[in-house]
């Protein structure tokens, strides 16, 4: 990959405590090109997450890597690994402005059965959040299943069935059950963006009462368009996630602890069970355009964050605060995988002490409980010289 230089086939690295000098310079090295590769993943944890989701311990230890980072038993186990994603941020929207879409002006069902004039505490706030991010999953559960119950008659896969161990023996496809593992899978997407908007409810209205919940709604609503000052004093309120403060990173550790526990009561079509995933591909591009602005500052249509990774710029206390912050997650909730996305200047892995610290912060974040980490290596230049002249 390092001599090619293209980012096709995508590089994975299973990574376990024992690995040598020799495997560790060779992955630093390819990191340090700058072309995000590999893709870290931490084998002690992966294989518990699949264990949990009902892999026996010797398949678990088996894994592979479908498409980003979804960890999969090969020819065993069909799990519809990017079957729905559950956008966080969106859900906070809809509810501040009584589920009325506020990019396209379309009622949902997706608002909350209290009043925000009523929501006179914090703790109140975050409970109506959760209530509609319940309702919100139930949607999208329901859904999922209705259609992977008609998967199997509309839209069989009788190559792929072919390839795997299961659907010959039971003469069933692998959409209508006849892999050795089913499940259905609901990734996420906004988690970042969730975190930092609640903290700055939390700072603004609640700690402050600088802004009351109304005035912060419309300006919410109509993208700050008469309230620059406002989004400026909500871009700048509370504690953010990825600076290893424990009460934003107890908001994340709160909902993914309500998804697992809801998702856990939903049965599945082909006899599985559901797992879920933290990560975005690029949903957080394009879901970010269909998502209104937020309280956290973030303006109507940029993008969510990326991955598990803090938002755009709030990670101020360096990447050890990050590392902390990724881990105060259960990562063996995630059966279907996680992204912990670093990004450093080409400076640091120019030396043998950047490598040796790039490193040693890896392996910290494994024994921490991490399951995945990836980095981009590039500088600022080098990306206003490729929006220049891509041809270049």
């Amino acid at each position: 990959t390092a001599r090619l230089a293209m980012d096709q086939p995508l590089v994975s690295l299973r990574c376990h405590a024992g690995m040598s000098d020799e495997l560790w310079d060779a992955t630093l090295g390819l990191i340090e090109q700058g072309m995000g590769f590999p893709a870290l993943f931490n084998d002690p944890v992966v294989m518990e997450a699949k264990e949990r989701v009902g892999i026996a311990p010797e398949d678990a230890a088996n894994y592979g890597i479908v498409g980003c980072v979804e960890m999969t038993v090969p020819g065993a186990e069909w799990a519809q690994t990017e079957a729905v994603r559950l956008n966080w941020a969106k859900v906070l929207e809809l509810m501040l402005n009584g589920g009325v879409c506020t990019r396209t002006g379309r009622q949902t069902p997706l608002a909350s059965a209290t009043p925000l004039a009523w929501l006179t505490t914090f703790d109140e706030f975050c409970a109506a959040y959760g209530e509609v991010f319940a309702r919100a999953v139930d949607v999208l559960a329901r859904g999922t299943i209705i259609r992977d119950r008609g998967f199997g008659e509309v839209y069989a896969y009788p190559f792929l069935s072919s390839t795997m161990t299961g659907p010959l023996t039971a003469g069933t496809d692998v959409t209508s059950g006849g892999a050795r593992y089913n499940a259905l899978t609901m990734n996420s997407c906004g988690m970042a963006d969730v975190a930092d908007s609640l903290m700055a409810i939390k700072t603004c209205v609640y700690d402050e009462a600088s802004v009351s919940l109304a005035e912060l709604a419309a300006g919410v609503r109509t993208d700050f368009a008469e309230a620059s000052g406002l989004q400026s004093k909500l871009a700048s309120a509370g504690a953010r996630f990825g600076n290893d403060d424990a009460a934003a990173d107890g908001i994340l550790v709160d909902l993914v602890g309500r998804l697992h526990e809801q998702l856990a009561r939903y049965e599945t079509p082909r006899g599985g069970v559901w797992q879920m995933g933290l990560y975005t591909v690029d949903a957080h591009s394009h879901l970010g355009k269909l998502t209104g602005a937020l309280p956290s500052g973030r303006r109507a249509g940029v993008s969510l964050a990326n991955g598990c990774s803090p938002c755009q710029g709030a990670d101020a206390h360096g990447p050890t605060a990050v590392v902390r912050s990724l881990t105060a997650l259960d990562h063996t909730q995630l059966g279907n995988g996680f992204v912990g996305d670093l990004k450093f200047t080409p400076e640091l892995l120019a030396s043998a002490g950047g490598k040796r610290a790039l490193r040693g912060l890896i392996e910290t974040y494994f024994s921490l409980g991490g399951m995945e980490i990836q980095f981009n290596v590039v500088d600022r230049e080098t990306l206003l010289a490729a929006r220049a002249e891509p041809e270049a």
